[in-house]
């Protein structure tokens, strides 16, 4: 296994706790062909270890964006300009390029919402699993292809030998998304973040790959942060939660109490969207989310809140311990 030389610690109370992973006041900015924006204003949670993670919110809250400042690999254009993000006690943020890369798919893993996207088209997918398992191992081609066939048969593939020398297009969504999840766990990481892991699937196998992905990872007792929009998804798989809005983290904490008794406007009525109304239609949350072309000078949700305050849109509320969760809300 390609070992990481021990860097300082910077030590929090949480990553003294036994957390996996804390990120903790997390921001980021970035320059675009219309102007400077801050998709990223304050992010902090933490990973759990052992357990299972939900992160979610609308489009533009900045979801995809912390996972890839988790992994080293924010887009052209977009810097971060504060926080850390620890992980087993180390500040990812301060290693060289090196360590970082023995880090991605050895200890922290990714599977992303287009597994045909990933994988890549020209060479078999027995082949892209085995490259992993020898490139942070150092196993021999034998033993790792063997590796390979041996993922792809617990991930459900049948004939796994066999479709191992299959290529990418010749694998259905489902079996794709399958092999994505080999190649994630071929390393048996740490942490696996499954960004939107089921989008495009139907829901029959949306639910198989579901169950199959909180089983392998209670089986090799990882952690698991999952990105998703679905609250249906998150609260059938999640311990925790996280809600994320405009770029800022504004209810946090076990996933049962925040879903069925949301402290966060927001949260709640990110919660009613699922409801169906008489008439058969879901519920939309009035207004739209705002354009982060400057810092929040107010809670972010204000102006499509139905109980804020004058207070909300003068000052932003701290995320604060309350009743057993984080919610930053003046009025909580």
């Amino acid at each position: 296994m390609t070992s990481v030389a021990p860097d300082p610690v910077r030590a929090t109370d949480d990553a003294r706790d036994g957390d996996l992973l804390v990120v903790d006041r997390l921001a980021a900015r970035a320059r675009t062909r219309q102007g400077e924006t801050f998709p990223l204003q304050d992010i902090t949670f933490t990973v759990p270890r052992n357990a299972i993670v939900g992160v979610v919110g609308e489009s533009g809250s900045g979801k995809s964006l912390t996972t890839a400042a988790i992994l080293g690999l924010l887009p052209a254009g977009v810097a971060l300009t504060s926080g850390t993000i620890l992980f087993e006690g180390r500040d990812l943020l301060t290693l060289p390029e090196r360590q970082l890369r023995a880090i991605r798919g050895a200890k922290i893993s990714i599977v992303f919402q287009n597994p045909r996207a990933s994988l890549n088209p020209v060479i078999s997918v027995g082949k892209q699993i085995a490259e992993v398992t020898r490139v942070h191992t150092g196993a021999g081609k034998r033993e790792a292809w063997e590796h390979a066939v041996e993922l792809l048969d617990g991930m459900g593939i049948r004939n796994a030998r066999r479709r191992a020398d299959d290529y990418p297009h010749q694998y259905s969504g489902g079996m794709a998304q399958r092999a994505a999840l080999a190649r994630a766990l071929a390393c048996s990481p740490r942490l696996l973040i499954a960004d939107e892991p089921t989008t495009g699937l139907d829901a029959t196998v949306q639910e198989d790959v579901l169950e199959l992905l909180v089983t392998r990872i209670r089986e090799r007792d990882a952690s698991l942060l999952l990105i998703s929009h679905d609250i249906g998804v998150i609260a059938a798989t999640c311990d925790e939660v996280v809600v994320m809005y405009a770029g800022t983290v504004l209810e946090s904490g076990p996933a049962g109490p925040i879903l069925e008794g949301a402290l966060s406007p927001y949260t709640a009525a990110l919660v009613a969207c699922f409801d169906v109304t008489e008439s058969g239609r879901m519920r939309a949350i009035p207004g739209s989310t705002p354009v982060l072309t400057h810092a929040h000078a107010g809670c972010p949700f204000a102006s499509r809140c139905e109980v804020a305050e004058p207070v909300c849109a003068d000052s932003v509320p701290a995320l604060e311990e309350k009743g057993g969760r984080r919610v930053a809300c003046h009025l909580r």
